[in-house]
């Protein structure tokens, strides 16, 4: 039969590169030759037939279509989902981050205010000191 690249199979069972190759072939339920000429990896389109069935050229998809008119396809659907749900955890972490940036910054600030109020107390024990008379050497 024939064969055909890794991306256009890809493009025929309706699923990205990265699903056909992490959840297909890697896992061995979707067989892998190698072109005797170029030596690239190629499906046979049997092989797709028989784990994907229909394929998209050839029939309908289990795809519905969105607000804008274009085709969801169910993983299209999970991924944002699984995006969706990362994106929710990111924002939660964010929102933690930023409250403790901004605790730290009051901590900042309430440290610095010590510091200067340290320094100026060092500064006043120091001037007392240079302001005691001095005594004239000829009274010992």
């Amino acid at each position: 039969m024939a064969t055909v690249s890794i991306s256009e199979a890809a493009r025929l069972v309706g699923k990205s590169r990265s699903v056909l190759y992490a959840t297909y072939i890697k896992k061995g339920k979707l067989s892998v030759i190698k072109n005797s000429t170029t030596g690239k990896p190629e499906v046979d389109i049997s092989e797709l037939l028989r784990v994907f069935g229909k394929l998209i050229g050839q029939a309908d998809t289990d795809s519905k279509k969105d607000t804008l008119g274009h085709d969801r396809t169910v993983e299209k659907d999970s991924e944002y989902n699984a995006m969706e749900t990362e994106l929710k955890g990111v924002l939660t972490l964010l929102r933690v981050r930023e409250e403790q940036l901004s605790e730290a910054k009051e901590r900042e600030a309430k440290l610095w205010q010590q510091v200067q109020d340290l320094t100026s107390a060092v500064r006043l024990i120091e001037n007392k000191s240079e302001t005691t008379k001095k005594r004239k050497w000829w009274f010992l």
